[in-house]
């Protein structure tokens, strides 16, 4: 609770009550902030506000809930690493915090956005993710879309281009959820199979590295840049890829399945695994 990311003014080894009365519909946490939509459609953040990510118009952190500066009603908020974004109940897009302008000798340049501010060309999206320096989201048709940093593919959309307007993922497969993570990215198909695409350098897109022929940002770095299927024959209600190198999700009947970097346990599968390239079990 360094930043006040807990929404306490205090740090908490179990869980603690948010410093407010309002009720949330939505809520999620970031890496140094969080953010929640009220059951009025209103968008709150608390926590660390240095690139602007709590939306209030300045780089005044709080560790209550805030309102965004925005006279938007909201559906759904997403919160990443410096910024936020959120979709309005008709679906066009909003975000603040750290924007996405350019990748340049190696580095991803961003500008400080203070208040939400609408993305330029988006379209009506029904389910958002924001990553660590990229965001994706789907339509009501399932077509996935993501934007802004793409040196490892993570946008999806075949090369290693990035883009300050949302670009449909390369796949002709309907997406019903997409989640973006640090430099991969993964999505459960209408039918319920997962997919994911990015950097694989611990495993985190589930699938055997002899299936991958490309090289991203380094010569020594696999990846897709484009959607593959997760190895195995799960079928997920629920899947994630946050800021960490491992993804996990939630099969049909219950079961809960991670894969990707697992040297701090973070695989629950009862060992320290260096990396597991397909799904295990918890």
């Amino acid at each position: 609770n360094q930043y006040g990311q807990l929404g306490a003014s205090a740090p908490a080894r179990g869980l603690v009550h948010v410093e407010s009365s309002f009720r949330f519909s939505h809520i999620s946490a970031g890496v140094r902030h969080s953010c929640g939509v009220r059951t009025v459609r209103a968008v709150m953040c608390w926590g660390g506000n240095e690139r602007g990510q709590l939306g209030i118009g300045d780089r005044t952190p709080s560790a209550s809930p805030i309102p965004a500066f925005s006279g938007q009603s909201f559906a759904s908020v997403s919160a990443g690493d410096g910024r936020t974004c959120a979709r309005n109940t008709v679906g066009s897009v909003f975000c603040w915090g750290a924007i996405w302008l350019y990748r340049q000798n190696g580095l991803e340049w961003t500008r400080d956005q203070m208040t939400p501010q609408r993305v330029e060309s988006s379209p009506s999206m029904t389910t958002l993710s924001v990553g660590s320096l990229t965001t994706c989201g789907s339509d009501a048709a399932g077509v996935a879309y993501c934007w802004e940093a793409n040196p490892h593919g993570q946008m999806g959309n075949g090369t290693t281009e990035g883009s300050t307007i949302p670009t449909p993922v390369a796949s002709n497969v309907r997406f019903a959820k997409v989640s973006a993570g640090i430099i991969q990215s993964c999505a459960i198909s209408v039918t319920g199979a997962g997919y994911c695409w990015g950097n694989d350098s611990f495993g985190q897109l589930g699938v055997s590295p002899s299936t991958l022929t490309e090289t991203c940002a380094s010569e020594d770095l696999r990846c897709s840049t484009r959607p593959i299927p997760v190895d195995g024959r799960q079928q997920f209600v629920s899947i994630s890829t946050g800021f960490g190198n491992h993804s996990c999700g939630v099969s049909t009947k219950g079961n809960l399945y991670c894969w990707g970097l697992g040297w701090l346990g973070q695989l629950g599968d009862g060992k320290s695994s260096y990396r597991e390239v397909a799904p295990v079990l918890v």
